[in-house]
């Protein structure tokens, strides 16, 4: 029996997957044109029952533990910044932290394992300056609370190949 049918005009790596759960499956967020889409985790089919609206977002995060916040990225687009904004779920209007760039047009979104940091590795596929074949990277670091922000890493210091997050601490490899 198919509960819930839904299609994807544009699939990446950034908007994949498609339907992400909060860690207890009490929630599950999905992503339309302008909109993520709150469901109850167990009820995909039914009607959501809240929604974020954010124009052109293109990507986003829910973190894991108890924290549920929703991070979110709108790549830059007609000479206007990229930027990733962090919300608390229990008022997806409540903006806590946010972070505009440029040389931004996907990216990839990474909660620490308590859901209290994130990184932000952004990358565009052309490097305007001619330096590099395979476009820019950039790394970002936010506090979820929106206590702290910085680069961690410019395109102006090489590319960003890979960054993880240590499975039990606060600290992450690059």
């Amino acid at each position: 029996e198919i509960v819930w049918k839904i299609f994807q005009k544009k699939l990446n790596r950034s908007n994949w997957p498609a339907v992400k759960w909060t860690p207890d499956e009490g929630l599950a967020y999905y992503m339309v044109t302008n909109n993520i889409r709150v469901y109850e985790g167990q009820k995909l089919g039914q009607k959501h029952i809240d929604q974020l609206q954010l124009e052109n977002v293109g990507a986003f995060e829910v973190a894991p533990g108890r924290s549920n916040w929703i991070a979110a990225f709108v790549p830059e687009k007609k000479g206007a910044p990229a930027m990733v904004k962090i919300y608390a779920p229990d008022n997806l209007k409540q903006v806590v932290a946010q972070k505009s760039f440029f040389k931004a047009q996907d990216c990839e979104l990474m909660w620490n394992v308590s859901g209290s940091a994130l990184l932000v590795k952004t990358h565009t596929d052309v490097d305007l300056s001619g330096q590099s074949y395979f476009g820019t990277t950039n790394l970002y670091f936010l506090k979820a609370n929106g206590d702290h922000d910085q680069i961690v890493i410019s395109a102006d210091e090489g590319p960003v190949q890979d960054v993880q997050w240590s499975p039990r601490n606060n600290e992450f490899l690059v």
